[in-house]
């Protein structure tokens, strides 16, 4: 995932089409990554209950 963020980055170096800055990066960052974190985090808390059901 954080492959999709740097490929503009290398980009941009190279073409003058591409023309991000550091709000883009951000924002992208949290598209990308806000629901992948939230999921990890639902997920991880699913688990975590399952294993107290079967330990008492």
């Amino acid at each position: 995932m954080l492959g999709l963020l740097l490929l503009p980055a290398v980009a941009m170096r190279y073409s003058d089409e591409v023309n991000w800055d550091r709000f883009d990066f951000m924002a992208a960052a949290l598209l990308l990554g806000g629901p992948f974190l939230v999921g990890l985090w639902l997920g991880s808390a699913a688990l975590f209950a399952a294993a107290a059901r079967r330990s008492a």
